[in-house]
């Protein structure tokens, strides 16, 4: 079933639609949000070294608050916003990453009352390719994700 939905292009472009509208909304609200995707779409300006590119892994979770939220820019298939990101010697890297829509894996917000991120958009398509390596992926970058106080 999820290869079918996978190769309809009406059924990707709804999902990449719904995606742009959750992401404009929390834009126009002023509300902060995580952001999972799949980096193989992203584009990095000035561009990544292959050594940085490679660390990102399959699917990569950007937090969206303070100036990086203030910077996002909506597209008509895409979104920019400003990225800090830090090297292996750890040395800060400003770069105004882009990120298409059809991209994106999952929207999070974080509830404050249950001090844990909640999912407010699951793209099934992104979610499908490499569930297993993806889920590695974003537990082994962003273990605080999952994490839930009690």
């Amino acid at each position: 079933m999820i290869s079918e939905i996978a190769t309809n292009l009406k059924i990707q472009k709804l999902l990449a639609n719904h995606a742009k509208e959750i992401i404009r909304s929390l834009k126009e609200e002023g509300l902060e949000f995580s952001i999972a995707c799949d980096t193989q779409l992203l584009s990095f300006d000035p561009p990544l070294s292959l050594e940085m590119r490679q660390r990102l892994g399959k699917v990569s979770v950007y937090i969206l608050s303070g100036y990086s939220f203030e910077s996002i820019q909506i597209f008509e298939s895409s979104f920019v916003f400003e990225a800090g990101l830090i090297s292996n010697d750890g040395e800060d890297i400003g770069t105004l990453l882009q990120i298409p829509y059809v991209s994106v894996v999952q929207i999070l917000a974080q509830d404050e009352q249950m001090l844990q991120s909640v999912p407010l958009f699951i793209n099934p398509i992104e979610q499908g390719r490499d569930l297993e390596d993806s889920i590695s992926a974003l537990i082994s970058k962003n273990a605080n994700l999952l994490k839930r106080d009690l």
